[in-house]
């Protein structure tokens, strides 16, 4: 399976003097860097000769991937931001602004993966919020934030790493997920458009399924064709240092032009298989209520009205 990972993965990078080319003495900023792809990423671009800037809520495993980095020569600082606190994600953009003048490239790899129903979400406001901010509203504001240094320049380029799953069909249980990653992907894709003229670039990256912590507790990612958190950092480097608009792997385009001529049998295979698949056992073992129903028992409700 991870064999097949590789196969279906986004195009790599091959010659590591592209993207030398594209960062040596730029500054790259990389949101959740603190392991996986963004850890990955953040060392290769390092490697490359850029000044890399992560950021990530996990403080102690920031910073190991920043001294990883630093012992290899590598220039590298390391903030803790937590992207749902629009307090931290201005104070961020303006300590990068302040440290290195500007931002070359813009990665935004932080995401926070949810797959639960809606039946368990439902009673758990943290689920909606919680995703939003980290997958959705962050990004946004930090985009914001640092766009009008990068327009007043002329030049930068923003990487979105967004999820394979914007080319397919509707996944049962990973409404919340897809829901944040796509509001995000389209205001990208439509800011995209009007900064076009000032010189930014911006890609849009749809990953695929990686070995990483996001996918450790799905128990059916798990049994899917994977890489290596390694080989998908290659990938979003690839993208780094050719800038197309999109990077995916190619087969995608025909499952999503499918699933939208399709979309009527799709969604009834997607249910048949929500009842057959169970809810991830650790989903479901902390998917503990957080706010009583708004008006009693559903079933009891039901029973009164007939």
């Amino acid at each position: 399976m991870h064999l097949a990972g590789r196969f279906t993965s986004t195009r790599t990078l091959r010659r590591p003097d592209l993207l030398a080319r594209a960062v040596r003495g730029r500054v790259v900023v990389i949101t959740g860097a603190s392991s996986g792809v963004g850890a990955a990423l953040a060392g290769l671009c390092a490697d490359a000769g850029a000044q890399v800037v992560i950021c990530a809520r996990s403080a102690d495993l920031l910073e190991e991937v920043a001294s990883e980095i630093r012992s290899r020569g590598g220039l590298v600082d390391a903030h803790c931001v937590d992207l749902g606190d629009d307090d931290q994600v201005r104070a961020f953009a303006a300590a990068v602004l302040r440290d290195h003048g500007r931002v070359d490239v813009l990665v935004h790899n932080a995401g926070k993966s949810l797959n639960r129903s809606v039946a368990l979400s439902g009673v758990r406001p943290k689920d909606l919020h919680a995703t939003l901010a980290a997958n959705y509203i962050g990004p946004v504001r930090l985009t914001m934030a640092l766009l009008p240094y990068m327009r007043a320049r002329g030049e930068g380029h923003i990487v979105n790493v967004s999820t394979a799953g914007m080319l397919m069909p509707a996944v049962p249980r990973w409404s919340l997920y897809l829901a944040s990653k796509a509001a995000f992907d389209w205001w990208l894709r439509c800011i995209a458009c009007e900064i076009a003229d000032d010189g930014i670039d911006v890609t849009s990256h749809y990953l695929g399924s990686a070995r990483t912590k996001m996918s450790a507790s799905d128990n059916v990612l798990t049994r899917l064709p994977s890489q290596s958190a390694e080989d998908a950092a290659r990938g979003v480097a690839h993208s780094i240092a050719h800038r197309p608009r999109v990077g995916a792997w190619r087969p995608l385009f025909a499952v999503a032009g499918m699933s939208a001529l399709l979309r009527g049998p799709a969604d009834r295979l997607a249910a048949r298989a929500y009842r057959r698949i169970p809810e991830p056992r650790l989903s479901a073992s902390r998917a503990l209520p957080q706010e009583d129903l708004v008006f009693g028992d559903p079933a009891e409700l039901a029973q009164r009205c007939g």
